[in-house]
């Protein structure tokens, strides 16, 4: 692998991060905007705004995503130099710091996005309940922000600095989808692309349109078995 190479995956790599990052936020806060403002005459704005962070999230997801696998699969089984590998560990450590404190950063405001709930629930204020709910999903969404980017930019030069070769898949899970891929490609594209954007928009219905919240958080554990189930039994079918 070339220098310019490195360079090309570690700027993809930041693309891809703040596509996720951002993906989640633009969510975050669609959803958010639809709670606060369902017990108002606008409450049909919230839902559109809620389609909208969806859109520019799913996109996100998908449009970088598939930009990154461009820049990646031609890397595949490249050799790494001492050269690439030093220089990667002086990326790494010059980032080190940054990624610290959007870890810190990230954690911290997941924790404190449970304090309007809290302040909610101890001052009992009822006229507050929705808005205290979209609180925590938009402070919620900046911590998440912030993790996933600064994990995702840091993993990005740990993953050449540790190598002596670069592996474009090193996930088994993902192995396994691009096998998928080879195997039954419109099959791949929906599981990889489209199933759980679909689980989460369910989730959000179940829970915000319909009111299942004791039950709509078990989409997700059902969901992931059904993935699995899906793709294994996917993989036992030979080929052609």
């Amino acid at each position: 692998m070339t220098q310019s190479e490195a360079e090309a995956f570690w700027r993809s790599t930041k693309r891809l991060a703040v596509a996720i990052a951002g993906g989640i936020l633009s969510i975050a806060i669609g959803a958010g905007l639809m709670v606060a403002l369902l017990p108002t005459s606008l409450n049909w704005l919230g839902v559109l705004l809620l389609i909208f962070g969806l859109i520019i999230g799913i996109s996100a997801f998908i449009v970088v995503g598939l930009a990154h696998v461009r820049v990646k699969v031609p890397l595949d089984k490249r050799v790494l130099s001492t050269q690439i590998k030093v220089l990667a560990k002086d990326r790494q450590q010059d980032y080190s710091s940054s990624f610290t404190i959007a870890l810190v950063g990230g954690v911290a405001l997941c924790l404190f996005a449970l304090f309007p709930p809290i302040l909610q629930t101890i001052w009992s204020a009822e006229s507050f309940g929705l808005l205290s709910v979209a609180a925590f999903i938009w402070i919620l969404g900046s911590g998440l922000f912030a993790i996933v980017y600064g994990s995702m930019v840091y993993a990005g030069y740990s993953r050449l600095a540790r190598a002596d070769v670069f592996y474009a898949v090193t996930d088994p899970d993902d192995r396994m989808l691009t096998e998928l891929k080879q195997r039954n490609p419109k099959l791949h594209g929906f599981l990889y692309q489209l199933y759980w954007p679909l689980v989460f928009v369910a989730y959000l219905l179940f829970s915000f349109v319909f009111g299942f919240w004791t039950l709509s958080w078990l989409i997700f554990p059902i969901a992931g078995v059904l993935f699995a189930g899906i793709r294994n039994y996917a993989l036992q079918i030979p080929k052609g």
